[in-house]
């Protein structure tokens, strides 16, 4: 049955070097590779842990640190940069990928949507400015 769903998560867009070391344009056929990659941190409910969010345009890996169903929240969503003491916490866990990001690449997503579509893709940035025009960043 369908409810909302309300993640925050610390979001990569999924690494294409993850793809070739699989051999593979499916991303959910890495899930075998992520699981020996990383053991205890894949896809773990009722703690921390990664998973492959996707969206209505893209695929990402997420470290999950929140996560409910049957929250009755709405539909919303933001993202951020981490803040440098975040970036300390969080590293380590993404190094463990092998992969090359930058730190900007990662960020802090928070957001609710009923689950009988594809979520929403709130990984870009928007950031009100004072006369109403909307800020982008990529």
């Amino acid at each position: 049955m369908s409810d909302y769903v309300h993640n925050k998560v610390v979001r990569l867009p999924f690494p294409k070097s993850i793809l070739e070391k699989c051999n593979t344009d499916d991303i959910f056929e890495c899930e075998k590779y992520l699981t020996e990659l990383l053991g205890d941190l894949w896809s773990v409910r009722g703690r921390n842990g990664f998973d492959i969010g996707y969206t209505d345009s893209g695929y990402y890996l997420d470290w999950v640190y929140y996560h409910t169903y049957g929250e009755n929240s709405g539909d919303f969503g933001n993202s951020r940069l981490l803040t440098s003491s975040e970036l300390s916490v969080i590293k380590p866990c993404f190094n463990k990928l092998n992969v090359q990001y930058n730190d900007e690449d990662l960020r802090v997503v928070e957001y609710c949507y009923y689950n009988g579509c594809e979520a929403p893709d709130y990984y870009d940035i928007i950031m009100e400015d004072n006369d109403d025009s909307k800020l982008f960043i990529k």
